[in-house]
């Protein structure tokens, strides 16, 4: 019996120092991986470098048709030069298209063709607006911007706003607000075709 427990606590022992050998295996190569060369870190700042002074030709596009995507725009305006990024500004709800973009040209030249070009350009019924935005006025994160254009159930969104029960007053004032202006509006209209009514038992009248 006293053999055993010895012969126990010896293995128990070992495991621990097996343990503790491997953390520091561990933690020794986790710290060599994190290390970089000197020439990394040159090459690194180098890069940064270029990339802050290289001119950006950054065009942007507006009144753009619902139809148009990011792979139209690609298509596009390719023939004019390398593109290296498109970023085109959708609702983050709906995924729908806001009718306006990013396109970054690899030159600053050819940016500057595109905007004088295809400004006033009509497409699909609608008369395009192209300008070149400034460095200065270029935002950071233009093209960080990520959508996924997936489908959505909307017939999920509108089941769960019916039976949405329980609103705060500050949504149901803004829902009776709305309605009051909608309310005149229609009572306007019908003034100036010389129709003389008024709604008794309008929204107005509920809410005072």
């Amino acid at each position: 019996g006293k053999g055993k427990g010895k012969g126990n606590k010896v293995t128990s022992n070992n495991k621990k120092k097996r343990f503790s050998n491997s953390a520091r295996i561990k933690t020794k190569s986790s710290s060599t991986k994190r290390k970089l060369t000197k020439k990394q870190i040159v090459e690194r700042s180098k890069r940064a470098s270029e990339e802050t002074h290289t001119p950006r030709g950054v065009l942007y596009v507006g009144h753009l048709p619902t139809e148009i995507k990011e792979d139209h725009l690609r298509r596009y305006f390719s023939q004019f030069g390398k593109i290296k990024r498109i970023r085109l500004a959708r609702n983050p709800v709906t995924k729908h298209s806001r009718h306006h973009g990013w396109i970054e040209f690899d030159n600053l030249e050819t940016a500057k063709i595109v905007a004088d070009s295809m400004d006033s350009y009509i497409l699909f019924e609608h008369v395009l607006r192209c300008k070149l935005v400034p460095p200065a006025q270029l935002h950071k994160r233009t093209f960080l911007h990520r959508y996924k254009t997936g489908r959505l159930n909307w017939r999920k969104i509108q089941a769960n706003r019916h039976n949405q029960t329980s609103i705060t007053l500050e949504q149901y004032n803004t829902r009776v607000n709305r309605l009051i202006q909608k309310e005149q509006k229609r009572q306007k209209t019908l003034e100036d075709l010389g129709i003389n009514y008024k709604f008794d038992f309008g929204y107005a009248s509920q809410k005072s």
